[in-house]
C-alpha cells in the first residue's frame, strides 16, 4: 500500500508541475502561441497540397487504366 502511495503523490506532483509549465509558458509570452498556431497552419496547408497532387496523381492512373482496358476490349 505504501508503495502505491508514494507512486500516486510523485505522478499528481508530476503532472501539477507540467500543468505549471505549461501555463507560465503561455502567460510567458503570446508569441510562442501564435507561432504554434502559424506551423498548424502550415502542415494543414501542406497536408492540403499533398492531398490534392496524390487525387490528380490517382486520377491519371485511372485514366489511363481506362484507356487500356478500352483498347484491350476492341475500343478505340
Amino acid at each position: 500500500m505504501l508503495v502505491a502511495k508514494r507512486l500516486t503523490d510523485a505522478v499528481a506532483a508530476r503532472a501539477l508541475r507540467l500543468a505549471a509549465r505549461a501555463h507560465a509558458t503561455t502567460v510567458r509570452s503570446g508569441e510562442e502561441g501564435i507561432s504554434f498556431v502559424e506551423y498548424v497552419m502550415l502542415a494543414a496547408v501542406v497536408l492540403l497540397v499533398v492531398l490534392a497532387a496524390a487525387n490528380g496523381f490517382f486520377n491519371a492512373i485511372a485514366r489511363l487504366f481506362q484507356r487500356l482496358t478500352g483498347k484491350v476490349n476492341g475500343g478505340a
